[in-house]
């Protein structure tokens, strides 16, 4: 049975002007779609050693992090200007997208490279709540380093703590643009929550990984996909 995540606005001015967040895999990013799924387009092409030379667009850890969770876009146009020791942004309607936030509050935390130390927040106009025992990643959206900032990374326990709130991120050093509607601004990823321990073993405990892999080469392609991939699901 599929688990309940509940999106909730905080107004009803953010009810009607900030779209509500949409699963991921109605915004995956433009270069996947674009991607053929072997080296020489979208026929078979083999190596010299008779391997299918598949691409990207065939490994299914990638999809599955692109489609995972929920994504909150932008809906308002929003212009950011480089003006060296500070940004200038503006934006012309809508509940305010961006507010500035004092370097003070990250300390000793590293810029990330390429990003300038002025630090703002998008608003999370949309609160959340998931079932009892889940928690809620929220980080940049996957594989969209194209974008010109970079979000600051969190887990929040949101089968307990519900409202909305403001997610820190970093500008790209010298982006001046406009970022467009529609943008994908963070990803969501609600997961369960469980106590892990690790264990160490030896090669000989671990033989299965070999069938694992000999069972996966057995195929021209797609082998983890038809023998051990799980299909996930967020509507």
């Amino acid at each position: 049975m599929a688990q309940l995540i509940e999106f909730f606005p905080e107004s009803k001015e953010v009810e009607l002007q900030v779209p509500h967040p949409v699963p991921a895999r109605t915004v995956i990013p433009e270069w996947y779609k674009e991607s053929k799924s072997f080296y020489n387009g979208n026929k078979m092409t083999f190596d010299e050693n008779c391997t299918v030379e598949t691409t990207i667009k065939q490994c299914m850890p990638v999809l599955d992090v692109l489609t995972a969770g929920y994504v909150q876009t932008s809906w308002t146009e929003l212009y950011i200007e480089d003006k060296g020791d500070d940004f200038f942004y503006a934006f012309p309607n809508g509940p305010i997208p961006v507010r500035s936030r004092t370097m003070s509050a990250f300390q000793q935390m590293p810029i990330p490279e390429g990003f300038h130390s002025q630090v703002f927040t998008w608003q999370r106009y949309w609160g959340i709540k998931t079932p009892s025992g889940y928690s809620t990643l929220i980080m940049t959206p996957s594989y969209r380093d194209d974008l010109p900032f970079r979000c600051v990374s969190g887990i929040i326990d949101t089968d307990s703590h519900h409202r909305a709130g403001a997610v820190s991120f970093f500008v790209r050093r010298g982006f001046t643009g406009v970022i467009p509607i529609g943008t994908p601004l963070f990803q969501m990823i609600p997961f369960k929550r469980d106590d892990w321990k690790s264990a160490k073993r030896t090669f000989e405990e671990h033989q299965k990984l070999n069938e694992e892999r000999i069972n996966v080469r057995n195929f021209l392609v797609g082998g983890y996909k038809k023998l051990y991939w799980k299909r996930k699901s967020f509507e």
